[in-house]
C-alpha cells in the first residue's frame, strides 16, 4: 500500500538534503496601486563552484550552436522576396 510521505521524509530516505526555499514578494506598483509579484527562490542551490551554471548571459558558443541548428534545419526561413531570403528569428530571452 502506498503511504504519502512529507518532502523531508523523502529526502532523508534518499540520503539527500532538502533545498531551502523562500518566497520573495516585490511590489511593482506604488502605494496607491500596488502590483505584487511573487517568486519562489532557492537559497542554496549550488553545492559546487561552476561558472557556466550561473552565467548572466549564455556563452557565445550557445548562440552559435542555436543559429547553426536553425540554419541546418531551415527554422525561421519563410519566403523568398525580390530582394532575397527573409530570415525570422525570435529572441529566447
Amino acid at each position: 500500500m502506498f503511504t504519502r510521505k512529507s518532502p523531508l521524509e523523502q529526502c532523508t530516505q534518499a540520503g539527500l538534503k532538502p533545498i531551502p526555499t523562500r518566497w520573495v514578494d516585490v511590489n511593482k506598483g506604488d502605494r496607491v496601486n500596488p502590483d505584487y509579484r511573487s517568486r519562489l527562490v532557492a537559497k542554496e542551490f549550488a553545492s559546487q563552484k561552476r561558472d557556466d551554471l550561473f552565467a548572466a548571459t549564455p556563452p557565445l558558443e550557445a548562440l552559435k550552436a542555436l543559429l547553426s541548428a536553425a540554419v541546418t534545419e531551415g527554422i525561421g526561413w519563410h519566403s523568398k522576396t525580390g530582394r532575397g531570403v527573409v530570415c525570422v528569428l525570435m529572441s529566447l530571452t
